[in-house]
């Protein structure tokens, strides 16, 4: 398991999933056309789709005293 953790000073920032969503290149890059996306195929998974993870951060200070 990956460390999702990490310490700056007092502040701990932690890192937390809200999924992944995979959908056709054409959703992520409507303006692009599909032959400019092609070097890229390998970064696509086995469906042809594109796959991102959805994250979002929460940041902890310790309070002072």
């Amino acid at each position: 398991m990956p460390n999702n953790r990490v310490a700056v000073g007092n502040v701990e920032i932690l890192s937390l999933s809200d999924g992944r969503v995979e959908s056709p290149a054409e959703v992520f890059f409507p303006t692009v056309a599909p032959a400019a996306l092609k070097p890229y195929a390998g970064l696509f998974t086995a469906q042809g789709t594109v796959a991102a993870n959805l994250a979002s951060f929460l940041v902890r200070e310790e309070a002072p005293p």
